[in-house]
C-alpha cells in the first residue's frame, strides 16, 4: 500500500504535535499509517488511512482532530487540513481549499509549508 506523501505526513505530524492530550496514542497510530485510497475532489483531497487497529484507540469521543493550514505554492489561498477519526483510530485526512481548484494537482509533488499560526482545534467536535 502507498506511503504517505510529504504533505500528508507533515499535516499528520503537525496535528499530532498539537494534540497534547492524546499525543502518544495518536503518534503510534500515525507512525504505522498508510494511505489506502486517495481522491482529488477538485477543491482539495481526501486520503483514507489504514493503521494498526490493535493499537490503543483514542478515547476522547471526537470525530475530528486538528485544524491546521498549509500554504501551497501556486495556490492563492490556504489549504485547510483536518484529521477524521473512526472508532478511535485515524481514518481520513482531508485537505480543502476555499478558492483554488485542485483539478490536475498532484499533491505528492506540491511545495508547501504548514502555517504555524493556524488554529489548533476546531470549535466543534
Amino acid at each position: 500500500m502507498p506511503k504517505l506523501t510529504a504533505l500528508e505526513a507533515a499535516a499528520l505530524n503537525e496535528i499530532c504535535e498539537r494534540e497534547a492530550s492524546q499525543q502518544g496514542i495518536l503518534k503510534a497510530q500515525i507512525a504505522v499509517a498508510i494511505a489506502s485510497r486517495r481522491r482529488n475532489s477538485g477543491f482539495g483531497f481526501f486520503t483514507n488511512l489504514s493503521t494498526d487497529h490493535s493499537l490503543a484507540p483514542i478515547g476522547n469521543g471526537r470525530r475530528v482532530i486538528g485544524s491546521i493550514v498549509a500554504n501551497v505554492e501556486g495556490f492563492e489561498g490556504p489549504l485547510f487540513l483536518l484529521l477524521f477519526m473512526k472508532d478511535g483510530c485515524v481514518s481520513m485526512l482531508e485537505g480543502a481549499t476555499v478558492q483554488d481548484s485542485t483539478v490536475g494537482v498532484d499533491f505528492s509533488k506540491v511545495v508547501f509549508n504548514i502555517d504555524p499560526a493556524s488554529p489548533t482545534r476546531l470549535s466543534q467536535s
